[in-house]
């Protein structure tokens, strides 16, 4: 069973969510985040087992779901400096850097504002659920031009 809901556009199905505002809208969220976690979870599984089998070093971030105080949940992924990354498409992103040696937050972003200002970092790999494998890490400039975090 999938939590995604769907509508019918002629003779084709169409990813739909109740409009913003209305009561269905946040639990059909609620419920396709929580989904997506799961798949990115199971994927998560194999590729970490697929590069350790492979002796590939690339760190496979985990989609983390969370609720904020009031109730809207959302979820992020970390993408780190220094180190090879496969991101899910979370609806956020945080930043990790290295400071004195020791990971220090830079911030937590869209991901619509990350793949728009770091979009060249970020190399599709055409698995399903979409990941995208990060190599390098913004540098400040592209930090700053993300903005104020989420």
């Amino acid at each position: 069973m999938d939590a995604r809901l769907f509508r019918l556009d002629g003779r084709t199905w169409l990813p739909w969510l109740p409009p913003e505002g209305s009561a269905a809208h946040a639990k059909a969220v609620e419920m396709l985040i929580l989904a997506q976690a799961r798949e990115y979870a199971e994927q998560g599984a194999v590729l970490h087992h697929l590069h350790e089998k492979e002796g590939k070093d690339i760190f496979v971030a985990a989609y983390q779901p969370f609720q904020f105080q009031g109730g809207r949940v959302s979820a992020w992924s970390i993408w780190s400096e220094a180190i090879p990354t496969l991101l899910p498409r979370s609806p956020l992103i945080i930043l990790n850097r290295v400071v004195d040696g020791k990971p220090a937050q830079a911030g937590r972003y869209r991901w619509s504002d990350a793949e728009r200002v770091c979009g060249g970092l970020m190399q599709p790999q055409g698995l399903c659920p979409e990941r995208y494998l990060v190599e390098r890490f913004p540098d400040e400039a592209m930090i700053r031009a993300l903005g104020d975090s989420e």
